[in-house]
């Protein structure tokens, strides 16, 4: 009886744990909640802790504040890439389950991808992982997670911490203006509000995804004292807004509160004095919009700065697009792009802004026109969701209600994205991460309903042609790795031995006693081939990076991604065949010649095998050959054209014309005077452009009357 009696008790307690709203509290959900935290309460009480144990861990761990950017682009982006590979693998039964939930979720994947991709498209240069990372903290956590993984409870716990992020942070602004404290300043204008951000720009985003929020999980609370404490942040959320002066969240939220009397959201129960508040709230924000920061005079007068020098950006913005309207140029590389094609018209309103003032024509810039038709593809099927969520559920439900937030708040961001950038841009990562986190649980709460539309919920019979395609891309990337592979290792096999000749050759003795490479000569190759050949070693990661991205995109670079090592290891011991093998096996043994040999021995085996063209293999034969010297007798305009053949070296004597040999030398000495060398004055380098070569193939008669080149 005693055993049957503590059986009972512990199924009891087993049974009230279990029936919990917070029994399924996870890590997950602790995760997304401290992130949500960090990014949108930065520079407060409640997360300096957060960021003080966070640095305290990479240190500890051995992570610099130069090597974090790189290790949270990586994790994010491995991190995107099994989320999407675990996607993948249960799509099909998400489809057949929640076709409309699925539709959202592709859309977002494709967009997720597309910036994982940057890496390899974007012309940002040098890559800089701290402007790109956004993407992967925006989608990954709040919106895969949300959309695929955690329940409509759960979700919902986390909306409630949104609207209360929201919240502080607008009170944080009020605050700080009604003290004067922590302002930006904009000329012309005065103080606005940016709470515990930099920029306005910043806040009011967040206030118009707040507000809805904030109203609609008012009206889901069933305790008087939660009911107020929401409606008050929400009063905290349109102050906020209102006070940060931005006309473009102005317009946004006077927009949507006149879309929501003809929205179809049977949990808002709309009455009349809801209509009214919504036609004057949108009456006060036109009139914001038209007559605000304009001294009192209709928008886009001679006075009205922000609204002219906006119609300049969007000009020049026109241009930067035309250069690559596809694919863009890349995550956070309109700034850059602007200042190459900045106009006078455009550079008297002295801009900072470091993106194209509006949502659209920023997406299309630097993503081009296939994340412009992303965007456009995922309003869709979010509008296809919000139908059959809206149309299916309780019309007191709390899905119904989120849906309609979420409607307002992404219709809100939107219209004010004509005007600005308020999402997906580096600057405005907390408010994509918490619109992303938004739409992302109103679909995990759409997948939980079980009032869907029955031809919603209709399973979808299974295509045997897309299964064979999978199969068939599947088998054809695992014979290709494989090949690769097998490709690889036979390479390193057989450059192993030659390696081991080389560098016993170096270190014998007898090798001691050779000339030295002139320092003319080492500092023309490192200006030329390899800047970073004193500190790397033995790969440039970043060159080669910029490299692949110059190949991808079948654009030329002044330079290659090869380090002087790595073009070592391909003259010596590779075969001369553009392969991914080759590639893969250079580096690797790139990286072992380094740990063998010095930079010098290194150099000296370079020299020793590189080919100057004139069929010469070495220094010292292409020195006799060209100049009749010895390498240490070579000048500085010498040595710079026999670094300049390395890239294209003739053929035969005819092939040196004076146009190819001042520009094998003009260009070295060019590079050598842009930060290549800072050993060499201006005048020096200036005098070897004007020096004149004499070769010592044309000294003969027949080549007497065209044996000097000139300049």
């Amino acid at each position: 009886m005693a055993l049957s009696g503590e059986t009972k008790l512990v199924a009891s307690v087993s049974s009230l744990i279990t029936a919990s709203p917070w029994s399924r509290l996870d890590l997950l959900e602790v995760g997304i909640t401290v992130g949500m935290i960090t990014w949108l309460l930065p520079d407060t009480p409640i997360s300096r802790p957060i960021d003080l144990a966070f640095w305290w861990a990479l240190n500890t761990l051995g992570v610099s504040q130069q090597m974090g950017g790189w290790v949270f682009y990586a994790v994010g982006w491995v991190f995107c890439a099994i989320l999407l590979a675990v996607y993948l693998r249960t799509r099909s039964g998400m489809m057949r389950k929640h076709p409309a939930v699925a539709s959202l979720v592709d859309a977002v994947s494709v967009m997720t991808l597309l910036f994982m991709l940057d890496i390899a498209l974007s012309t940002l240069n040098p890559y800089t992982p701290e402007y790109v990372i956004w993407p992967f903290s925006a989608f990954a956590a709040p919106f895969f997670l949300c959309a695929l993984y955690l329940s409509a409870r759960q979700c919902l716990r986390l909306l409630q911490v949104l609207a209360a992020c929201t919240g502080i942070q607008a009170l944080y602004g009020i605050f700080y203006y009604l003290t004067e404290q922590h302002q930006y300043h904009t000329p012309h204008f005065g103080s606005r509000t940016c709470g515990t951000f930099n920029s306005p720009n910043i806040l009011y985003p967040l206030c118009l995804i707040g507000l809805p929020l904030c109203a609609a999980i008012c009206r889901l609370q069933t305790r008087w004292l939660l009911r107020t404490l929401f409606a008050v942040l929400a009063v905290f959320n349109l102050a906020a807004l209102a006070l940060t002066y931005t006309r473009s969240g102005w317009l946004g939220i006077a927009v949507a509160a006149l879309v929501t009397l003809r929205l179809p959201c049977p949990a808002w129960a709309f009455n009349r004095g809801y209509a009214g508040l919504a036609l004057a709230l949108a009456s006060i924000g036109l009139a914001g919009t038209l007559f605000v920061r304009t001294n009192g005079r209709v928008i886009a007068n001679a006075q009205d700065r922000s609204t002219l020098g906006r119609v300049q950006i969007w000009r020049v913005s026109l241009h930067v697009i035309a250069k690559r309207p596809w694919l863009g140029g890349g995550l956070s590389t309109y700034k850059e792009s602007q200042t190459q094609a900045m106009t006078p018209a455009l550079d008297q309103f002295n801009p900072m802004n470091s993106e194209a003032k509006s949502l659209y024509l920023n997406l299309w810039a630097e993503s081009g026109l296939a994340g412009l038709a992303i965007l456009l593809l995922l309003a869709y099927r979010y509008a296809q969701l919000y139908k059959g969520a809206i149309s299916g559920t309780d019309v007191s439900g709390e899905t119904s209600g989120v849906m309609c937030a979420t409607a307002i708040a992404c219709i809100a961001i939107s219209v004010a994205g004509l005007a600005d950038t308020p999402v997906l841009q580096a600057g405005r990562s907390p408010d994509t991460f918490a619109l992303l986190l938004l739409v992302g649980a109103s679909a995990a709460m759409a997948r939980g309903s079980a009032d869907l539309p029955a031809q919603a919920a209709q399973a979808a019979k299974p295509d045997p042609i897309r299964r064979r395609i999978k199969w068939i891309l599947i088998g054809t990337v695992s014979v290709f790795a494989l090949w690769t592979t097998a490709s690889t290792l036979i390479l390193l096999h057989r450059a192993s031995p030659i390696m081991d000749h080389c560098v016993a050759d170096l270190i014998d003795s007898n090798r001691a006693v050779q000339e030295p490479v002139p320092g003319l000569m080492v500092d023309a190759l490192v200006a030329a081939e390899d800047r970073n050949y004193n500190i790397h070693n033995g790969v440039d990661w970043e060159a080669l990076h910029r490299a692949l991205r110059n190949d991808v995109r079948g654009r030329g670079g002044l330079q290659g991604g090869s380090t002087v090592t790595m073009q070592t290891v391909r003259y010596v011991m590779l075969p001369y065949d553009k392969t991914p093998a080759r590639k893969i096996a250079q580096i690797v043994l790139a990286l072992r010649l380094e740990k063998r040999l010095s930079k010098q021995q290194i150099i000296r085996l370079y020299f020793d095998s590189v080919s100057f063209g004139l069929h010469t293999a070495g220094l010292e034969q292409a020195a006799r050959t060209y100049f009749n010297k010895r390498p240490k007798n070579l000048t500085l305009a010498e040595c710079a054209f026999l670094v300049g053949t390395i890239a294209h070296p003739p053929a035969d004597e005819s092939a040196v014309t004076p146009v190819y040999a001042q520009g094998c030398k003009n260009r070295v000495l060019n590079v050598m005077g842009n930060g290549g060398s800072s050993a060499y004055t201006a005048e020096t380098l200036e005098d070897a452009r004007r020096a004149e070569f004499c070769f010592a193939f044309r000294s003969s008669p027949r080549h007497k009357e065209k044996g000097v080149l000139q300049r």
